[in-house]
């Protein structure tokens, strides 16, 4: 009912909505743009552009989140695709999200060489097994939220479809790169 109240111009049950999605918006611009300043600034502009935009939003029954982060990814890609954008990371920035000791040089280069593998083949996997690993792993979602978004899928039949797409991602990966073995594992078995 929040979302129905914010698409009449309540102002009290948009930011109820900003509350309860702000972290998992955050999360999600972080995974992409590992800037925590810049995350902070997307996640800021994405719930301004939905604001703006809430009138206009029609409930399709996936959970609205999954629209806050269309929103982002958007903001995102946008971001990257500015001429102003460098393409470069400094060293005093690669530890911005890790534990306070910087990464060694050969971490991160195993880091940077990995991570596209594994997009790359996330990116191959049918809609609903990308959908169910984008929302887990990027998006930090829990299975009864996925599920939702999804269409109404239980959290064990979520769990099942991010069985299967784990198993097909460590099919395209190989053995190397197979869940479990690197940047992906089935946390939550």
């Amino acid at each position: 009912m929040t979302v129905q109240h914010a698409r009449e111009g309540d102002g009290q049950a948009f930011a109820l909505l900003y509350d309860a999605y702000r972290q998992e918006v955050l999360g999600f611009v972080r995974s992409r743009v590992h800037d925590a300043h810049l995350a902070e600034d997307l996640t800021s502009d994405t719930f301004l552009r939905a604001l703006g935009a809430i009138g206009r939003y029609s409930p399709t029954g996936a959970d609205i989140g999954a629209w806050f982060c269309a929103i982002a990814r958007n903001l995102v890609i946008d971001h990257y695709r500015s001429s102003r954008v460098r393409r470069e990371v400094l060293v005093a920035d690669s530890r911005v999200f890790g534990t306070g000791t910087a990464a060694s040089a050969e971490d991160s280069a195993l880091a940077v060489l990995l991570r596209e593998p594994v997009r790359e083949a996330v990116a191959a996997l049918p809609a609903q097994h990308r959908r169910t690993i984008v929302l887990q792993y990027w998006a930090g979602w829990p299975n009864d939220r996925i599920g939702e978004a999804l269409g109404g899928r239980t959290p064990g039949a979520v769990k099942a479809l991010r069985r299967r797409a784990l198993s097909r991602l460590g099919t395209v990966l190989g053995p190397d790169m197979a869940p479990g073995a690197a940047p992906l594992r089935d946390r939550t078995s």
